[in-house]
């Protein structure tokens, strides 16, 4: 687990790594061509440089915003210290986010997906993911970043007996 020092520094890091991403997007596009072969060239060459940075950016974001959310709502008023897995890259015992009060206690435990639609394996990941926040201590969250994976969460909870 990584500690968050200053929440503004990492919001200027993400910003200056957000408009690398963009550069490069922009840079590949430019190349496009007109043909099908060189458009669907391009196409795989942004999947290539890009598709992992894209969900580790609104992964990272997203958590960001958690913690400035579940600050300003007073949900983090014992925390003294933040630990994170920005990369989604987490052992199973940890969540994506813990907030520690001052005797090092997890106050709040959450995970957060960056997925929009809560289909075929994101749906399936899902589940297990609110299986793991809900055997985490403290306050647990779970974070996301559309009104169907939200809706989806919530059919998950009340079906399940068990998630809370």
């Amino acid at each position: 687990m990584h500690w968050i020092d200053d929440i503004s520094q990492l919001r200027d890091d993400l910003n200056a790594r957000a408009g690398a991403f963009l550069e490069v997007a922009r840079s590949t596009v430019v190349a496009e061509g007109a043909s099908i072969d060189q458009r669907l060239a391009t196409i795989a060459s942004l999947r290539t440089k890009l598709y992992e940075a894209t969900n580790q950016l609104q992964h990272e974001y997203l958590l960001v915003r958690a913690v400035e959310w579940l600050v300003a709502e007073g949900r983090a008023s014992e925390v003294v210290r933040w630990g994170w897995h920005p990369s989604c890259t987490g052992p199973s015992d940890e969540p994506d986010l813990r907030g520690l009060d001052s005797e090092d206690k997890v106050v709040i435990s959450a995970e957060a997906t960056a997925s929009s639609l809560p289909q075929g394996v994101i749906d399936t990941r899902m589940a297990k993911t609110l299986m793991k926040v809900a055997m985490m201590g403290g306050q647990r969250f779970y974070f996301v970043t559309s009104v169907e994976m939200e809706r989806r969460a919530r059919t998950k909870v009340s079906k399940s007996g068990h998630l809370v």
